[in-house]
């Protein structure tokens, strides 16, 4: 005698109460990231008088949209922007191409060492950036780059571990046997590297 049970019901109930919980969750926690942005924005429309109210003023009132022509007062405001483009383009574009490299050698190639070499790279996200500051300041002091851009786009030239590490473990996602097929091509290993596994 077999025992007929019926697990329809509650498999339908379910995933239904889990996904309206799931969704409550992410519009909580979507509003609770989201309220520092909603904050700099009503402050920045409120009159300078407003700003410290207790208890704060939610909504500004009067609403000062001139704050926003102001500010090209305060500054060359242009100049802010372009220096802080340059230097956000050239950090992302450096760090990106010097730690595809890094990772696509300890991805792609098993040479004598490389697993200590890439547990060494691994162990120096340990390593605080607080304890780099002077002797980078002493640096950048003898070879005169204080009050130039260099300091902030020079060492980007060189990877990051932490960036390393996440593209080669894409790259480790790829199969070998497209790199193979690209080998059988013609292709040597930059052009897998840069016309291949990049794009």
């Amino acid at each position: 005698m077999t025992v007929e049970t019926n697990w329809d019901e509650p498999e339908r109930i379910r995933p239904l109460s889990w996904r309206i919980v799931v969704v409550l969750l992410l519009v909580v926690g979507s509003l609770i990231y989201a309220f520092p942005f909603f904050w700099m924005l009503s402050t920045s429309l409120k009159i300078p008088q407003n700003i410290y109210l207790d208890p704060p003023q939610w909504i500004p009132n009067p609403v000062a949209w001139e704050n926003y022509s102001l500010i090209f007062d305060v500054g060359p405001v242009w100049a802010w922007i372009a220096n802080s483009t340059l230097i956000t383009v050239a950090t992302v574009v450096l760090r990106t191409l010097s730690s595809l490299v890094v990772a696509y050698g300890f991805a792609r190639f098993a040479f004598p060492g490389s697993r200590v070499l890439f547990i060494l790279l691994l162990s120096s996200l340990m390593l605080p950036g607080h304890v780099t500051i002077i002797p980078r300041f002493l640096m950048f002091r003898d070879w005169h780059w204080l009050d130039t851009f260099w300091p902030l786009i020079a060492p980007n030239f060189f990877s990051t571990a932490f960036a390393v590490f996440l593209i080669r473990q894409f790259l480790m996602t790829l199969p070998r046997e497209l790199d193979e097929a690209a080998e059988i091509d013609g292709a040597n290993t930059w052009d897998i590297l840069w016309r291949l596994l990049l794009p």
